[in-house]
């Protein structure tokens, strides 16, 4: 009878998250602990241990999580990764990713794999359950044609606005081809906002680490262009009834 071998593969990638550096030390001891486990049962030990990487512009830093998260600037972190190291023959694996290269595909990736599936589903259960604590609720948002979806719609609520302001300075005939005209340019704006990547990262960061207790960035960004259009609602309205 052939000898075989089975080696669960438990992978799960989210499109955000936010927390800050005690967030990360937690998830690392998470991923330390499972490592330890292993370790324990592998025939090379020493070849055994978790190591944590950060990626900061063109400076890379690898070592002890604790050591290389002392490092962590909030200014220029550009990706954080946790990296299971083990036996050259082992068919384990352990990653953890903070800001993956591609952020459409999941700017954060999680993948645990070993012929031990006890091992596997216990530690990816529990790291799957620490990585989601931050991952905000608008972080579907961040998929390619979810976030088309949120600019066209910013842009067409932008251009309704601004075609009940000038509602009662336009004359009955012109008004159906006026809100084409800016519908068709709320389109092309959203489309353009879309493709330069730049803006929805600023309004929806991929990964965004924090001082302790501090606020999202990203938050108030989005606290005030809500603020923008419920103000320019409310001053449509009363413009509309006065």
């Amino acid at each position: 009878m052939a000898n075989t071998r089975r080696v669960v593969n438990k992978e799960e990638k989210w499109f955000a998250w936010c927390g800050d550096g005690d967030d990360l030390r937690r998830i690392a001891y998470v991923a330390q602990r499972g490592v330890e486990q292993r370790q324990s049962t592998a025939q090379d030990a020493s070849r055994t241990y978790l190591d944590a990487r950060l990626f900061d512009g063109n400076e890379e830093i690898i070592g002890e999580p604790d050591a290389v998260l002392d490092e962590l600037d909030l200014r220029s972190v550009a990706r954080v990764e946790f990296v299971g190291q083990f036996p050259y023959n082992s068919k384990d694996e352990l990653t953890i990713q903070f800001g993956a290269k591609f952020a459409y595909d999941g700017s954060i990736q999680l993948k645990v794999a070993s012929s031990d599936s006890t091992w596997a589903r216990s530690t990816f259960g529990q790291l799957a359950d620490d990585i989601g604590k931050g991952v905000p609720w608008w972080a579907p948002l961040r998929e390619k044609g979810h976030i088309l979806g949120v600019w066209i719609v910013l842009c067409e609520l932008f251009a309704l606005a601004a075609l009940l302001v000038l509602y009662p300075h336009i004359s009955p005939d012109a008004r159906s081809s006026i809100y084409v005209s800016l519908a068709t340019l709320a389109s092309v704006v959203a489309l353009g906002l879309f493709m330069s990547g730049s803006l929805s990262d600023w309004l929806f960061p991929p990964l965004e680490i924090t001082r302790p207790g501090g606020q999202s960035s990203g938050g108030r960004r989005r606290a005030v262009i809500g603020s923008v259009l419920i103000s320019v609602a409310v001053g449509v309205f009363v413009n509309l009834i006065s």
